[in-house]
C-alpha cells in the first residue's frame, strides 16, 4: 500500500535558494501530531519492515514537511497522450534467479544486445544495448524463459511550475509557508539532526553554496579531492554524493547543471539561523546530493535514477526526495524503490490528472514505502495543475 498526500503546500521558484519567493499558501495549518494522508489499497508483493520509521517523531516529522513543500514546488516532467519517451537502444532486463551466465549471453545475443551495467539493489536486473528497436528487442526477450521482464529506459525530467527562536536568515520573512505548517513550533522541539540523511534524487547540489555548505552530507569512508576510490564502491572522490549520468557517466561530484536540486535541496535543509538567505524547514539535516538529471532542462533516464536509488541505499539513507517524473511504468524501477530501506518521497504529479485512473510515475508506483505528494492553493482547492488523490485521515 503506497501513500498518497491529500494536501501539501506549493513552493517556490528561484535560480538561488537565497532568494525564494512563495506564491501558493498552504492549504491548512498542519498540526504537527497529525498528517493527513491519502492511501491506495491495491495490494502489495510483500511487506515490508517500517522500521526506518522509529526515528525521533519531531525530527521525522520536519524531514517529511521539508519533503511535501519541495516536491510540490516543481512541475513533473508530463506524460503526453501518445507512448512515454524512451532512450533508444537501451534495454532494461531482469534474469530470473539462477541465470547461468552463457544463457544470458544467449538472451543478449538474440538482440545483438551488449551488456552496459547491472544494479546490485535488484539482483539480475541489467541494461543492455541493442541495435534492434527497442520494442523488438522487448518482445523478443520477453519469450525467453530466462527472462523475468524487459522494458524500456524511460525518460524522465523536472520542470518548473510558477503559479527556538524566529530565525534571523534575512530572507525567512519570504517564507511565509513557514508559519502555515507551525515549523516555529516545531522548532521549539527540534531543529534537526545532522544524523538525518535526506537523499536529494535529482539535478544534483551546489554543494558550496553559502546556505547549504555546513549541511552536506560527507562520505566518511572517502578523502576528498585526492582522486581515489578511498572506499572501494567504484565511484572516486564521491564525498558529498555521486552523478549517474546518460547511462555509464558515472562520477563523485554531483555539482549540478540545472538550479532545480540546489532549489529543492534548500526548501528541506538550508542553514537555520546563520543571517544569510533563507532557512529550511529542517535546519540540521544532512543532504546527499544524487545527481541523475543531467540535460540542461532538467532530463535523465529511469535507468540512472535507479543507480541513485542504489547509491542512498548503500549508504543506509532512510529519506529520498524525487521531485521528478514521467514515462510509463517502470517495473525495474518499483523493483529498486521496494528493495531500498528509506522512504521515497515523490510528485504526485502536475498534468491535472487522478492519478488512479491515470497513472504519473514514480508517484503511482505500488510501493509501501512511497509517499506522492499533491498540491493545493491558498483557498484550500487543488491547484488546477496538481494531479488528484483520494483523501483519508490517518
Amino acid at each position: 500500500m503506497s501513500l498518497r498526500v491529500g494536501f501539501s503546500f506549493y513552493g517556490c521558484r528561484a535560480a538561488e535558494i537565497r532568494y525564494v519567493k512563495i506564491f501558493h499558501f498552504i492549504q491548512r495549518t498542519i498540526d504537527l501530531s497529525t498528517l493527513i494522508y491519502s492511501c491506495t489499497n491495491r495490494g502489495s508483493k510483500r511487506k515490508r519492515s517500517n522500521s526506518f520509521f522509529n526515528k525521533s517523531i519531531s525530527t521525522f516529522l520536519l524531514v517529511l514537511i521539508a519533503s511535501f513543500f519541495t516536491i510540490v514546488s516543481t512541475q513533473v516532467f508530463a506524460q503526453e497522450d501518445g507512448e512515454p519517451e524512451f532512450a533508444p537502444g537501451s534495454v532494461l532486463v531482469k534474469f530470473r534467479p539462477g541465470t547461468p551466465g552463457n544463457a544470458k549471453n544467449d538472451a543478449r545475443n538474440s538482440v545483438t544486445g551488449q551488456f552496459e551495467e547491472d544494479y546490485k539493489i535488484v539482483p539480475g536486473l541489467e541494461r543492455i544495448f541493442t541495435n534492434f528497436s527497442v520494442e523488438k528487442a522487448i518482445s523478443i526477450l520477453e519469450k525467453n524463459p530466462n527472462v523475468e521482464y524487459a522494458e524500456p529506459n524511460f525518460a524522465v525530467s523536472i520542470n518548473t511550475h510558477i503559479d527556538p527562536d524566529t530565525p534571523d536568515d534575512t530572507n525567512f520573512n519570504l517564507l511565509w509557508g513557514m508559519s502555515n505548517i507551525n515549523a516555529e513550533q516545531a522548532w521549539d522541539a527540534s531543529t534537526g539532526d545532522p544524523g538525518i540523511v535526506i537523499g536529494v534524487i535529482d539535478t544534483g547540489v551546489d554543494y558550496t553554496h553559502e546556505d547549504l555548505a555546513a549541511n552536506m552530507w560527507e562520505n566518511p569512508g572517502e578523502i576528498p579531492n585526492n582522486n581515489i576510490d578511498d572506499d572501494g564502491n567504484g565511484i572516486v572522490d564521491d564525498y558529498y554524493g555521486a552523478s549517474f549520468c546518460n547511462m555509464g557517466q558515472t562520477s563523485g561530484d554531483p555539482m549540478p547543471g540545472h538550479y532545480h536540486g540546489t532549489h529543492v535541496a534548500g526548501t528541506i535543509c538550508a542553514v537555520g539561523n546563520n543571517g544569510v538567505g533563507v532557512v529550511g524547514v529542517n535546519w540540521g539535516c544532512s543532504i546527499m546530493a544524487l545527481r541523475f538529471l543531467c540535460g540542461s532542462n532538467g532530463s535523465g533516464w529511469t535507468s540512472d535514477a535507479i543507480l541513485a536509488v542504489q547509491y542512498a541505499n548503500s549508504h543506509n539513507v532512510k529519506f529520498t526526495n524525487n521531485s521528478w517524473g514521467g514515462g510509463g511504468f517502470s517495473q525495474g524501477l518499483l523493483d529498486a524503490i521496494e528493495a531500498a530501506d528509506s522512504v521515497f518521497v515523490a510528485a504526485a504529479g502536475n498534468n491535472g490528472s487522478n492519478n488512479d485512473t491515470n497513472p504519473h510515475y514514480p508517484s503511482s508506483l505500488n510501493a509501501d514505502n512511497l509517499i506522492a505528494v499533491a498540491s493545493i492553493t491558498s483557498s484550500n482547492a487543488k491547484s488546477s495543475f496538481s494531479n488528484m488523490v483520494q483523501i483519508v485521515l490517518i
